[in-house]
């Protein structure tokens, strides 16, 4: 799903959206001329592996966002870990949660039989 920055207004406004067994949740609103704030949850379920015995898993997760979203080059003044910058002012959730999806894959991991 994709929206355009400029289409995003002051109010805030509800999104969902799926893929890959991930769900996001959350609200979108702008804060200024330059930035919007999106916040909610990313929920769902993926298989990965375990980082002791190579075992598949079904890991479920519920996972709080943050983001920033900018379109384009921005001003320094924010000091923010959490800003996603799109250059084609058009917003991806798409893309947000691939990469929240990614994250999840990358962190260590041990199963229940290896705890």
């Amino acid at each position: 799903m994709t929206i355009y920055f400029k289409s995003i207004g002051y109010e805030p406004k509800k999104i969902e959206n799926n893929l890959d067994g991930a769900i996001l949740n959350g609200i979108i609103q702008r804060v200024n001329n330059q930035f919007c704030k999106l916040t909610g949850t990313i929920s769902g379920d993926i298989i990965k592996k375990c980082d002791i015995c190579s075992e598949d898993n079904k890991f479920i997760f519920e996972y709080n966002i943050d983001y920033m979203l900018v379109d384009g080059i921005y001003n320094k003044d924010i000091e923010d870990d959490n800003i996603i910058i799109e250059f084609d002012e058009v917003i991806d959730f798409d893309y947000v949660i691939q990469s929240e999806l990614e994250s999840i894959k990358c962190d260590y991991y041990k199963c229940k039989v290896c705890k």
